[in-house]
C-alpha cells in the first residue's frame, strides 16, 4: 500500500510539470523553434507521453530542426500508435503505404489506417478509403471506399470531400451524379484545396453538374494555379490559348504550360508540344514538339503517345521510324486509345514496322470499332468483305460499314452501297 501511495504522490507531483513541458514544446513548435520543441518533447516521450511521442515522430518525419529520418519517425509513431493515438496510427499508415522508413506494405498501411478510422479520425478514414478504391492491401471495394470518404467528408475534411466528389463524378460505388460531385468539390474548394478548385473549374468550364460558366471556371483555375497546382496551371493556360473568358494570349498560355511541365505534369508537357507543332507563341518547331510529346508519352499519356507515333510514322520532327511508331501506337492502344488502335491495325495490315499480319490488324480494328471509332469500323468491315484476317462475311461487313456510315464517314457510305448492290445482284 505504501508503494502505491508513493507512486500516486509522485504522479500528482510530476503531472503538472509534464504538462508544462509539453505546452512549452507546443509553443516552441508554433514559433518555429524546433530545437527547443525537441528538447521539451523528448524526455516526455521517453517517459511514455503519447502526444510527445507523436510529435517526436513528426519532427523526424518532416525534418524539423533535425535531419529527416523516416525510420526513427516510424519507431516513435509505432509507440504512440500502439497506445491508441489515432494521429500516429494514421501517420504510421502513411509510412507503410509509401515505403518511407519501413518496407512498403499496403496491408500494414490498411491495418493502421483502420485503427485510426475506427476512432473516427477523418484523415485515416480518407486514407483507408483510398486503399479500398485502389485495391491496395485490401480487396477493391468502391462501396466501402465511398462509405469511408463520406464519413471523412461529413467531418469537414477537404480531402475526404474531394474524394467523395470524384466518386460521384466517375460513378464509382454510387450512381454517377455530376451535381453531387460539384457540391462536394465546392465544399473542398471553399477550404482552399487546389485539387478541388481545379476540378470545380473543369465542371464550370464543361457545364457538368453546374451551369456552364467560363468566368467561374477561370476563377477556380486561377485560385488553384496560384497555389502551384500543375494541372490547374495547364487548364488555365488552355483558357488563355483559346481566349475563353480572357483575351487570347499565347505567351501567357505558354508561361503557364511551362510552369505545369516544370512540375512534371504530363498534360502541361503535351500542351507545350502542341504549341511548337502549331507555332502558337513560338516559332513552329516539330523537333521541339516531338521532344515534349516524348516527355508526356514516357509518362504513359495516350494522346502524347499517339502524337509521337504519328511523327515517327511520318518522319516529322524525327527520323522516320516505323518500329518506333508501332511501339508508341501499341502503348496508347493498350490503354484503350481508339485512334491508336486503328492506327496500329493499319500498320499491321500494310506491314509497316513489322511483318504484315491481317489477324492482328482485325484485332485492333475491332478494338477501335467497339469504341465507335468510324475508321476502325470501316476497316473491320473491309476485312470481313475480303476475308482478310477474318472469315469472309458480307453480313458482318455490311454491319460495320453501316455503323461507320451512320457517323458520316463517306468512304464507309460508298463501300456500303457498293456491297449492298453487289449482294442484291447475287
Amino acid at each position: 500500500m505504501k508503494h502505491i501511495i508513493r507512486a500516486l504522490v509522485l504522479l500528482l507531483l510530476t503531472a503538472p510539470a509534464a504538462l508544462a513541458d509539453f505546452e512549452a514544446g507546443e509553443a516552441a513548435t508554433k514559433r518555429g523553434d524546433y530545437a527547443t520543441a525537441f528538447n521539451e518533447f523528448m524526455p516526455l516521450a521517453v517517459q511514455g507521453h503519447i502526444r510527445a511521442r507523436h510529435n517526436i515522430g513528426v519532427i523526424y518525419e518532416k525534418g524539423l530542426g533535425r535531419s529527416q529520418d523516416y525510420a526513427i519517425a516510424a519507431s516513435w509513431y509505432q509507440l504512440a500508435a500502439k497506445q491508441g493515438f489515432a494521429n500516429s496510427q494514421n501517420n504510421l499508415g502513411d509510412l507503410y503505404r509509401d515505403g518511407n522508413g519501413v518496407t512498403q506494405d499496403y496491408a500494414a498501411a490498411a491495418y493502421w489506417f483502420s485503427k485510426g478510422a475506427e476512432q473516427g479520425y477523418a484523415l485515416a478514414q480518407k486514407n483507408l478509403g483510398d486503399l479500398y478504391e485502389n485495391g491496395q492491401g485490401v480487396t477493391r471495394d468502391h462501396a466501402k471506399a465511398l462509405e469511408l470518404y463520406r464519413a471523412s467528408a461529413a467531418q469537414g475534411l477537404a480531402w475526404g470531400q474531394v474524394s467523395l466528389g470524384r466518386m460521384y463524378e466517375n460513378g464509382q460505388g454510387v450512381k454517377k451524379d455530376q451535381k453531387a460531385a460539384a457540391k462536394w468539390y465546392q465544399k473542398a474548394a471553399d477550404q482552399n484545396l487546389p485539387l478541388a478548385q481545379n476540378n470545380l473549374g473543369s465542371m464550370y468550364r464543361n457545364g457538368d453538374g453546374v451551369q456552364r460558366n467560363a468566368l467561374k471556371a477561370l476563377r477556380w483555375y486561377r485560385k488553384a494555379a496560384d497555389q502551384g497546382h500543375a494541372l490547374a496551371q495547364k487548364n488555365l493556360g488552355d483558357m488563355y490559348r483559346k481566349g475563353i473568358a480572357v483575351t487570347k494570349d499565347y505567351d501567357k498560355a505558354l508561361e503557364l504550360y511551362r510552369k505545369s511541365a516544370d512540375q512534371g505534369e504530363r498534360w502541361g508537357q503535351l500542351a507545350i508540344g502542341r504549341m511548337y507543332a502549331r507555332g502558337q507563341g513560338v516559332v513552329k518547331d516539330f523537333a521541339e514538339a516531338a521532344k515534349w510529346y516524348r516527355k508526356a508519352a514516357e509518362q504513359s499519356l495516350p494522346l502524347a503517345q499517339n502524337l509521337l507515333a504519328n511523327m515517327y510514322r511520318g518522319g516529322v520532327g524525327v527520323g522516320r521510324d516505323d518500329a518506333e511508331a508501332l511501339k508508341w501506337y501499341r502503348a496508347a492502344a493498350l490503354q484503350g486509345d481508339a485512334w491508336s488502335q486503328f492506327s496500329l491495325g493499319r500498320m499491321y495490315e500494310t506491314g509497316e514496322g513489322d511483318a504484315q499480319n491481317f489477324a492482328e490488324a482485325a484485332k485492333w480494328y475491332r478494338a477501335a470499332a467497339e469504341q465507335d471509332e468510324a475508321w476502325g469500323q470501316f476497316s473491320l468491315g473491309r476485312l470481313y468483305e475480303h476475308g482478310a484476317g477474318v472469315p469472309k462475311n458480307s453480313a458482318e461487313a455490311l454491319q460495320w460499314y453501316g455503323k461507320a456510315a451512320k457517323q458520316g464517314l463517306e468512304a464507309a457510305t460508298t463501300a456500303l452501297r457498293k456491297l449492298q448492290s453487289s449482294s442484291a445482284k447475287n
